[in-house]
C-alpha cells in the first residue's frame, strides 16, 4: 500500500468517525470540472449564434 492509499484510508476513517461526507471533491478536480463546463457553454453559444 502506497502513501496515497494510506492517506485516503485515514481520511475516510476520520470522516466516518465524525459522520462527514466522504466524497468531497478535491479543489483541483472542481476547478477542472468548472473549466470543462465553461468550455461546453462557450461551444453551445457559438452553435446558437451560427444557427441564428
Amino acid at each position: 500500500m502506497n502513501e496515497k492509499d494510506t492517506t485516503s484510508r485515514k481520511e475516510s476513517e476520520i470522516a466516518s468517525e465524525f459522520g462527514c461526507y466522504q466524497d468531497i471533491p478535491k479543489v483541483e478536480d472542481t476547478r477542472a470540472k468548472i473549466a470543462e463546463i465553461r468550455q461546453i457553454a462557450k461551444d453551445l453559444e457559438k452553435k446558437q449564434k451560427n444557427n441564428n
